[in-house]
């Protein structure tokens, strides 16, 4: 029996499933070409598509680590509070 996944990991799982600008690009320019070619309509396309997803890791990266960064704060400041109310 496979682990429990979290929302998050459920959810990441069902995007990758469904990646409907993916579906679309296909359903318009086809499948991506073997070789990059400048001007070729389908290359462009799949061009267009790595830059937006690229630009949404790099966003989610970002977020991730303010998120991490808060969370050490909190931590740390948890911490701090502990020693001093032990001295």
């Amino acid at each position: 029996m496979p682990a429990a996944q979290s929302w998050g990991q459920t959810m990441l799982a069902d995007i990758e499933k469904t990646d409907y600008i993916a579906e679309a690009i296909i359903d318009a320019f086809g499948e991506r070409c073997p070789d990059f070619a400048e001007g070729c309509a389908c290359c462009e396309a799949w061009k267009q598509y790595d830059r937006l997803r690229t630009k949404d890791a790099v966003q989610t990266l970002i977020r991730t680590k303010r998120a991490l960064e808060k969370l050490n704060w909190s931590l740390d400041r948890a911490l701090s509070t502990q020693v001093e109310e032990r001295e």
